[in-house]
């Protein structure tokens, strides 16, 4: 039973959890930006960086704490061997094959779970 909250031109933002006063949101973007190719990364930036100031003034709102990750390797590293190697990930078939161990998926996925785990280590480490 997820709640959905709407945010204007960013499209639905998805609850999907609740636990231990942390949001995991699944944020749906409905429109494409359309911009020359010069400035499509500073168009793209500017967008995600106002939906990250609204998930960050809502998760205040209802008592929760947002935590930021730094998301440089995560799609080059394995999730199991923990080996980063950039010819790993084949970037054009969205596809992440590990020269160490042999997974195999999807290279954005792998990157998700990279991130969780990095989010999970940093909680163990904070002071009860």
């Amino acid at each position: 039973m997820p709640e959905e909250y709407r945010h204007g031109r960013f499209g639905t933002a998805r609850l999907l959890s609740r636990r231990n006063k942390w949001l995991l949101l699944k944020c749906i973007r409905e429109t494409t930006v359309k911009a020359n190719r010069g400035r499509r990364y500073v168009q793209v930036s500017r967008a995600f960086f106002q939906l990250r100031q609204i998930i960050e003034y809502k998760a205040r709102r209802a008592g929760h704490a947002v935590m930021l990750i730094d998301p440089a390797y995560t799609s080059q590293t394995c999730p199991r061997c923990g080996m980063v190697r950039k010819t790993s990930r084949r970037k054009n078939a969205h596809l992440y094959v590990c020269a160490n161990c042999g997974y195999r998926s999807n290279d954005d996925r792998v990157a998700a779970m990279n991130i969780r785990g990095i989010g999970y280590e940093t909680l163990d480490q904070l002071p009860r």
